[in-house]
């Protein structure tokens, strides 16, 4: 017989708060990078901007738990007709891409 406990179901009380805790997370990290899309601001700036959010919201929760913190995914940015997710390096040529006047910013 194994001794490890089944997982908690989802609606779990304590689950369904993690979920809230990271959705509260995500949102203020997308109205942080949402106030900074405007013309002249770089891709690099905007996916800069939203992962330094995520990073600093998450130091708020859960600090008693040691547990692993960090951007699971990058904060990424298509402007345009640019289809895919952007999140580039420094070195990318795509990272200098300014935002214009008029261009349509997905985040």
């Amino acid at each position: 017989m194994s001794s490890t406990l089944p997982p908690k179901p989802l609606t779990d009380g304590e689950n369904i708060a993690k979920y809230k805790a990271a959705a509260q997370v995500a949102n203020e990290s997308l109205a942080k990078v949402f106030a900074a899309v405007s013309p002249g601001v770089t891709v690099l700036e905007l996916c800069q901007i939203g992962d330094k959010a995520i990073e600093e919201g998450l130091i708020t929760q859960y600090r008693k738990a040691k547990l692993p913190r960090g951007v699971a995914f990058p904060t990424t940015v298509s402007i345009n007709n640019v289809v895919c997710h952007v999140s580039p390096l420094p070195s990318d040529p795509e990272a200098e891409r300014k935002i214009a006047n008029g261009d349509v910013v997905k985040v």
